[in-house]
């Protein structure tokens, strides 16, 4: 609506210009990649397809599959470090939270309307399922994982997004509905803003 475009202008007014830092990579040197590493399926031949892919500053990638599974990928050994069971229709959207500080988690949404959250077992070495979220009506359509690493948003087709505390799983809002569902939900990584 016009009230939040202006909301959103008025905020981006106020931010300062940021330039990108001289590390980053260009757009002729992007133009120039080539495939180092070609990895085979990870998910079923029967039900085939990768609908989101995460990646993890620890070396790991998690792949969401329309085989109702995540598969979660250790580059460093060249496995599958786990495989993640529970949805019980296609995996749309994957998220790994990790950093120093603080342990891996695996977080994804569904289209059987659910979210789920594993995190590692420190005595088995094993991903174990930790929460899942349910509340919402229809598929999830979107997630994103707050840059602070505590909170947690879903979007659904059910026209109404929700947030959520990644530690417990409680559920801290749901919106009411809007007028159309929604199709993907993004946070910004200052964690100021939350797109749908």
């Amino acid at each position: 609506t016009i009230t939040r475009l202006t909301i959103f202008i008025r905020l981006s007014a106020t931010r300062k210009k940021r330039k990108a830092p001289a590390d980053y990579a260009t757009a002729s040197e992007i133009s120039s990649y080539k495939v180092k590493e070609s990895i085979g399926s990870l998910h079923s031949a029967s039900t085939t397809g990768i609908n989101a892919i995460a990646l993890s500053s620890a070396g790991l990638f998690a792949t969401a599959g329309n085989d109702k599974t995540v598969q979660l990928y250790d580059r460093a050994e060249g496995k599958v470090a786990a495989t993640l069971k529970g949805h019980t229709k296609k995996v749309n959207h994957v998220s790994l939270r990790d950093g120093e500080s603080r342990p891996t988690l695996v977080v994804s949404a569904s289209a059987d309307k659910t979210s789920r959250i594993w995190g590692l077992d420190e005595n088995s070495g094993q991903y174990k399922p930790a929460h899942t979220l349910k509340g919402h009506t229809a598929e999830l359509t979107g997630l994103g994982l707050h840059p602070a690493g505590s909170l947690l948003a879903l979007a659904s087709a059910d026209r109404t997004y929700s947030v959520h505390a990644l530690a417990t799983g409680q559920s801290l809002f749901t919106s009411q509905a809007g007028d159309d569902p929604y199709a993907s939900l993004s946070i910004h990584p200052d964690g100021r803003f939350l797109a749908l």
